[in-house]
Parts: structure tokens; sequence; C-alpha cells
């Protein structure tokens, strides 16, 4: 019997932080997204300064300006959308602002990262975040944003 106790209570003990994760903090700004992706890339190790690891890089170059597709699927319109670093724009009841854009400077492996955060603004409710991270150019299924009416793509970064 004291054997099922101790198995029982190893059980308990290690699995409660899975089952009590909800509880945590959990929201992550965009710097540290940010400084998670890059350091990624790299293999570094963090740094402090955020933009240190990109400035200083041969293969990634900080752009000003970026530009995303942005769909009504209801309405089948599209729009393509050019933002400054920092900007905000509206697409019908969703606001989109650019955080940064990255490119890849890889004549191989083009790409573009591009950190969003997307806000859904509807009548006589709070703003409800509804996506705040990179997505990429080249792979439109890595970073998804999952929304019943509208779909954004990042295109590019200059």
């Amino acid at each position: 019997m004291k054997p099922l106790k101790i198995i029982l209570a190893f059980i308990i003990f290690t699995c409660s932080p899975i089952i009590f994760a909800e509880d945590l903090d959990s929201i992550a700004t965009t710097e540290d997204i940010e400084n998670d992706i890059f350091n990624l890339i790299n293999n570094d190790p963090p740094v402090s300064d955020s933009n240190q690891n990109i400035t200083e890089s041969t293969e990634f170059k900080n752009c000003e300006n970026g530009e995303i597709i942005a769909l009504n699927k209801i309405t089948a319109k599209s729009e393509k959308l050019t933002f400054k670093v920092g900007e905000e724009k509206y697409f019908g009841n969703i606001q989109i602002k650019l955080h940064k854009c990255v490119k890849s400077l890889d004549p191989y492996k083009e790409d573009n990262y591009l950190l969003m955060t997307v806000t859904e603004y509807k009548i006589d409710e709070d703003p409800k975040l509804l996506f705040q991270g990179w997505m990429t150019s080249s792979s439109i299924s890595l970073s998804t944003f999952e929304h019943p009416i509208y779909e954004i793509f990042a295109q590019n970064c200059f």
C-alpha cells in the first residue's frame, strides 16, 4: 500500500505544473517574441538590446516598411496594405499594427518576417486581441491568423 501512495504522490507532483499551467501569466510582449525568434535563428544567447543581433547581422536586414494582403472572406474583398514600422491601419473592424519588419538576405532562401498585432473592435464590446506574433511570407501555414471573416498574409519588407 505504501508504494502505491508514493507512486500516486509522484504522479500528482509531476503533473501539477501541467494541470495548473493555465493559471500562469503567459502573455508575452512583442519584445519577448522578437528576442525568442531571432535568438533561435542565430543560436546566440539572449541579448539585452533587442535590435543588436539583427542590425549587426549579415543574414537579416531591418526594414522600415512592410506589406501585407488582407482578405475579407465573406465579401471577397482583398487589399494590399503598406505599413511603416509602428503604424496602425484598419481593415474592416480589425486593427493591424506592424511592430517590426525583417528581410532575409540569403539569396537561396528569401523571406520576410513581420511582427504584427491584430485586434478586433466590435460595437459595445471590449477590443479583442486576435493575433500577436511573427508572420512569414514564405510559409503561410507557419504563422496562421485564424478568423472566420478575415485572412492576413505577409507579403514583403522594404
